[in-house]
């Protein structure tokens, strides 16, 4: 008579590997993203994480679009360059690496406020920490 021996179950981490293109998430309507301080800069560095950027990944620039907006899509690709346009990609420069590791150890991107606009990117809820409420949310996905 042999013993059965039981394995336990293998216990896999789940992986914080950015959403691919069909992945659906949500965007803040235009008129209700941050313009300024610690939100806006949260809210970029959050868009920039969720869709792999910072990783040194490139991503679909009209995503990114979709969830920072022309203005600071311009922003960083055109004035200070913080982003660099490849073809239909977007990826981070050097100096873009730079600033935005920069901007979280300095306080100026807090880590609980970039969590929570990550957050809202990918359930579409609103989120009381980032302050968005439910009709600053797009109801189209990014």
């Amino acid at each position: 008579m042999s013993k059965q021996v039981t394995r336990p179950a293998t216990v896999r981490k789940a992986r914080t590997a950015a959403p691919s293109a069909t992945v659906r998430l949500y965007a803040l309507l235009p008129g209700m993203r941050p313009t300024s301080g610690p939100r806006l800069l949260s809210h970029t560095a959050a868009a920039l994480e969720i869709l792999g950027i910072t990783r040194t990944r490139s991503a679909p620039a009209l995503r990114l679009v979709a969830l920072i907006g022309d203005t600071a899509y311009t922003y960083h690709t055109k004035k200070i360059g913080t982003l660099e346009v490849v073809g239909e990609n977007v990826r981070l420069s050097k100096h873009g690496h730079e600033t935005f590791a920069a901007r979280e150890a300095d306080g100026k991107a807090p880590r609980h406020l970039i969590d929570a606009f990550k957050a809202v990117f990918v359930t579409g809820k609103a989120n009381p920490d980032a302050q968005v409420q439910q009709h600053h949310i797009a109801t189209t996905a990014a």
